[in-house]
Formats: C-alpha cells, sequence, structure tokens
C-alpha cells in the first residue's frame, strides 16, 4: 500500500496509476496520525509536519503552532512547509504580534492590527505599546494618544502645547482649569481667566477688595 505506516488499507485506483506512469495505483484509506494523502504523505489541515520526526513516524504531523488571531485562514498553516501566513499588519513565525507602528492583535480585525495614533506633538515616539497602544508622552501630556494635556495644563489656541493653568491659588477654588479654555474655577465675586479680576458687574480688585455696585 506504501502507506508511511498511517494505514493498512488501500484500493487501487486506475486515474491515479496512469497518472503515475503506471507505477503505482494504490491510495491509502482512513490515513492516521492527522496525515491525507493517496499515501498518507500529507499533513492534515491544521497540522504541519513535524521537524523532529520522519513522514513514516506515528508522530510525523503536529497541530500547528500559527496564531488564530494573527495568522490567515483560521490559523491553518501552509500544508508543505508549515509556515503561517501573517495578516497584513501581523509578524512573527507564529503570526502572535503585531508589526512596529502597530496594536491590539484581534481575531475580528481582518488585518490584525490596529495602527498607532500617537499625537505628533504630545508623543515622543510614532510607536506605541503593541498591546494596549498606549503611546510615549511628553511631560504634561497624558492618554492613550498624549493627546490630552496634565492636571493643571490646558491647550492655548496659538499653540497645540500644554501650557499650565496658572489659576490663582488664592482666588481659584482648584488649580486646574478646562482643557480647552484655560478657565480656572473662582471664588464668588472673582473671575477673569486666572481669576486674578473681579467678577462681571463687580468693581474693585481683588488686592482692595471685590464689591458689588450698589444700586
Amino acid at each position: 500500500c506504501e502507506c508511511n505506516n498511517h494505514s493498512q488499507r488501500c484500493h487501487f485506483d486506475l486515474a491515479v496509476y496512469e497518472a503515475s506512469g503506471r507505477r503505482s495505483g494504490g491510495v491509502c484509506e482512513g490515513c492516521m496520525h492527522h496525515t491525507t494523502g493517496p499515501k498518507c504523505d500529507q499533513c492534515a489541515p491544521g497540522f504541519q509536519p513535524n521537524p523532529r520526526s520522519q513522514m513514516d513516524g506515528p508522530d510525523a504531523c503536529m497541530r500547528c503552532i500559527c496564531s488564530v488571531e494573527g495568522a490567515l485562514n483560521g490559523g491553518q498553516c501552509e500544508d508543505s512547509t508549515g509556515s503561517c501566513q501573517c495578516k497584513a499588519n501581523v509578524e512573527g513565525p507564529r503570526c502572535n504580534r503585531c508589526k512596529r507602528g502597530f496594536y491590539g492583535l484581534s481575531l475580528s480585525n481582518p488585518v490584525g492590527c490596529k495602527k498607532c495614533s500617537c499625537s505628533q506633538v504630545g508623543s515622543l515616539s510614532v510607536l506605541c505599546d503593541p498591546v494596549i497602544g498606549q503611546c510615549p508622552c511628553r511631560p504634561h501630556f497624558h492618554g492613550l494618544t498624549c493627546d490630552v494635556c496634565s492636571r493643571g495644563y490646558w491647550k492655548a489656541p496659538q499653540t497645540e502645547l500644554c501650557v499650565p493653568c496658572g489659576c490663582d491659588p488664592t482666588w481659584s477654588t482648584s488649580d486646574t482649569c478646562d482643557q480647552e479654555t484655560g478657565q480656572c474655577q473662582c471664588r464668588p465675586g472673582f473671575g477673569g481667566r486666572t481669576c486674578t479680576e473681579c467678577a462681571d458687574n463687580i468693581y474693585g480688585t481683588p488686592l482692595s477688595g471685590c464689591r458689588r455696585e450698589s444700586l
């Protein structure tokens, strides 16, 4: 039968006989040990050749080690070489890691990983953590892509840099301000962006005292 020790049964097939140049027409039946083919000389889908064995050994084929999340065809390997075919944004012998500049290996993603979206201003690099996508932030920036100012800072309209809020320590209730306008949280009777002025409809100065106009 010439079934490489993976089957004890075979039958004659005329078409196979003719195709082989009339050398052999035997077709093996019920190939075992995860093998397939007319002579049980190939690994079945989902399995690959075992580099530590021979094709006629009981351990000739081993389960594919391709990552289900990062490889094409549901993690199946090429029958002949056992190599994995990676999705577009994935690399590695097992297709189990994102390429540089990508993150978040996922089974549902047809290309495997998402592109890092690090802020050009707030991040130290265009590369991010390959698992969670966290970008390396410059001082005073935070957030996944480093596009948010840290506590006590805001983005002034004339620049994309994070600048200190500058809230007056006496007349404001906090050292934090609105991330877009820079407005500090002022105590009653005080106003201005940094709370260094009297509130609207109140006269005087913070140093001399802010007083509501008497009617």
